[in-house]
This record gives C-alpha cells, sequence and structure tokens, in this order.
C-alpha cells in the first residue's frame, strides 16, 4: 500500500504535524463546530471516534473534509443543524448551552436550567453550578466536552447525580461522597450528565450553597476524621 503522498516519514505531514498534533487539531474544531450547532450530537461523538481511531493524517483529513464545506455532516444526511438556544429564552426553554474557548463560562446563582444544557470548553472552563438554581424541571441533562479544558457540575447535596461522560486521555471524576448528613431534594431532582473529556477534566462536587472549594475540603476532612472516630467507639 503506497503512503499518502501528502504525509512525510515519522507520522508527520508537510506542514510538520504530527499524528497526535492533527488529531488535536481535529477535535478543536470539531468542538467548535459542535458548540455553534453546526454539527448534531451523533455526528459529533461518531468524528470524534473516528478521529482518535485513524492511524494517520491522511485518516484524520478524511474525517474533517466534511467541516470544509458550507454543511455539517448531519445537514448533509438532511437534519436540519439547530439553532443556538436564546438566554433570554422561557424558563421552561428546551436548550441551553455554555460555551468557553480560550475562556471562561459559568452558571450559577439564581438561574433556571434547560432540560438539556451543552456545556463546551475548549481551552477554557465551563462551571454549571445548581446549588441555587431554580429547576423548572425534574430532570436535567448535561452533555459536556471537554478539550484540553474543563467542565465543573457542582451541587447540593441531595441532588441525585448520574455521570456517564468517558474519557480519552482526559479524566472524569464524580465526587460522590456527599456531606453528612446531607438533606433529601424534595423534588427528586436529578442531573444526568454524559459528554466527553478529551485531553481534559469533566468533575462533578456537592457542596452547599455558598461554600467555596477550600471550606468543603476542609468540611470533608473533619467529617472523614469524625467517621473514623465513629467507628474506633
Amino acid at each position: 500500500m503506497r503512503n499518502d503522498p501528502r504525509t512525510t516519514a515519522g507520522g508527520r505531514d508537510p506542514l510538520g504535524l504530527s499524528i497526535e498534533e492533527a488529531k488535536e487539531r481535529a477535535v478543536a474544531a470539531l468542538s467548535e463546530r459542535f458548540a455553534q450547532d453546526h454539527l448534531q450530537l451523533d455526528d459529533f461523538e461518531r468524528m470524534v471516534d473516528a478521529v482518535q481511531r485513524a492511524e494517520n493524517e491522511a485518516d484524520v483529513r478524511a474525517v474533517t473534509d466534511v467541516l470544509t464545506g458550507d454543511r455539517s455532516a448531519g445537514v448533509a444526511r438532511g437534519q436540519p443543524a439547530s439553532a443556538p438556544a436564546s438566554l433570554d429564552a422561557a424558563p421552561a426553554r428546551p436548550s441551553d448551552q455554555a460555551v468557553a474557548v480560550f475562556g471562561e463560562a459559568k452558571r450559577e446563582g439564581a438561574w433556571t436550567p434547560a432540560e438539556d444544557t451543552k456545556a463546551v470548553a475548549v481551552m477554557g472552563s465551563v462551571v454549571l453550578d445548581f446549588r441555587e438554581a431554580r429547576m423548572a424541571t425534574r430532570e436535567v441533562s448535561v452533555f459536556a466536552v471537554s478539550f484540553f479544558g474543563s467542565v465543573e457540575v457542582v451541587v447540593p447535596p441531595g441532588m441525585d447525580v448520574e455521570c456517564g461522560a468517558s474519557a480519552v486521555f482526559g479524566s472524569v471524576e464524580h465526587h460522590a461522597l456527599q456531606p453528612s448528613p446531607a438533606p433529601l431534594d424534595a423534588q427528586g431532582t436529578r442531573v444526568r450528565i454524559r459528554g466527553v473529556s478529551v485531553f481534559g477534566s469533566v468533575e462533578v462536587h456537592y457542596r452547599y450553597a455558598g461554600e467555596s472549594k477550600r471550606e468543603a475540603k476542609r468540611r470533608m476532612r473533619l467529617e472523614k476524621r469524625r467517621r473514623r472516630l465513629e467507628r474506633r467507639k
């Protein structure tokens, strides 16, 4: 089998990019298009997976060539790309997005989460803080994408969280140890998290309203010490 003439020896293309660098650029481009609603969710997941399985730069380019046109893969199949959700929409709006590209995006305080929230961090950070949120629905779905960035989900003790995100050279951490005693969520609210972390992180933390990261860590250390003392009695 002949080598791709556009790929030089040593796994580098004529621009001097290694296969890993080509993959990083491809995932960054896909993440940006997904954040702008130019890619459907199933197309994004399929293309990221194809990029990660690529064995050479030509394979990566074959996946991302669809981005050079005016239409995404989803549109090419006859599926219109949805318009970005407005943050000024009605409280019961079905979707929202928090996007950070080389920056920071936050949802905190007395905000109203949508049924489906897209959190995309490309070399930036996104924070979704549900501690004081006005929940308009019993279940909130979060699709998190972290590429060389971080997506942090902060929930109050007692809130049910289901984390099914995956990691590709990144990390997904669900700090399920809640403060004790943890008051139950009377409304039975659940947050479902899925998505992918590529050279980045997706994290879930339980903290009381107004509690900082440092205060939460200190409290958790004291609670662990108290539990050890109780077990010794």
